[in-house]
């Protein structure tokens, strides 16, 4: 079993609510988090830690078999989808500790997160406040690609508690 658990993040008219499941994935009722394979939540999860296995796959008009798997290919995972921006975040990270995650990965890019300051912002504290509790925040440093200054975003990301991590390419190619 890899997932082990789901959490969807969803704003209230007085609060962030957190909903929760630990079933198995096909019974989940989060059906877009726990299944969607075009999520980039989806493809980070295989990426960090998918099975080693042979696969098969084509690329152009061949096809392909290689043997692959993630970083950390014995990892079960928990899902937290947050539909509520930065309140949603920090209720996130603070779920995350009390279930006791050993790292997560926020892949984010909001140019509302470009105001405030790294040692007051909601976020940051929440961070913060996980380091202290054993909890590694991996963070990329933007997730809009070539459009523009959002793709530098939230001074929480600088924050020296967390790990940012970030590609590039030359023009015209992906990272």
């Amino acid at each position: 079993r890899k997932l082990v658990g789901a959490y969807l993040i969803v704003e209230t008219a007085e609060t962030t609510m957190l909903t929760s499941t630990t079933s198995t994935p096909s019974l989940c009722p989060l059906s877009v988090t726990c299944n969607s394979s075009a999520s980039h939540g989806a493809h980070v999860m295989g990426t960090a830690t998918g099975r080693w296995d042979e696969y098969e796959f084509t690329v152009g008009a061949e096809t392909l078999r290689r043997r692959m798997g993630g970083i950390a290919p014995m990892a079960e995972l928990f899902t937290y989808r947050n539909l509520d921006g930065t309140l949603g975040m920090v209720t996130g990270i603070e779920q995350m500790v009390k279930d006791g995650i050993d790292a997560f990965n926020a892949s984010l890019g909001s140019s509302i997160w470009l105001t405030g300051s790294i040692d007051t912002h909601p976020i940051s504290l929440a961070v913060d406040a996980a380091a202290d509790a054993g909890t590694l925040a991996v963070v990329s440093s933007g997730n809009a690609g070539g459009n523009g200054p959002t793709s530098l975003s939230g001074t929480w990301k600088y924050s020296e508690r967390l790990l940012t991590v970030g590609s590039t390419a030359p023009t015209g190619m992906n990272a």
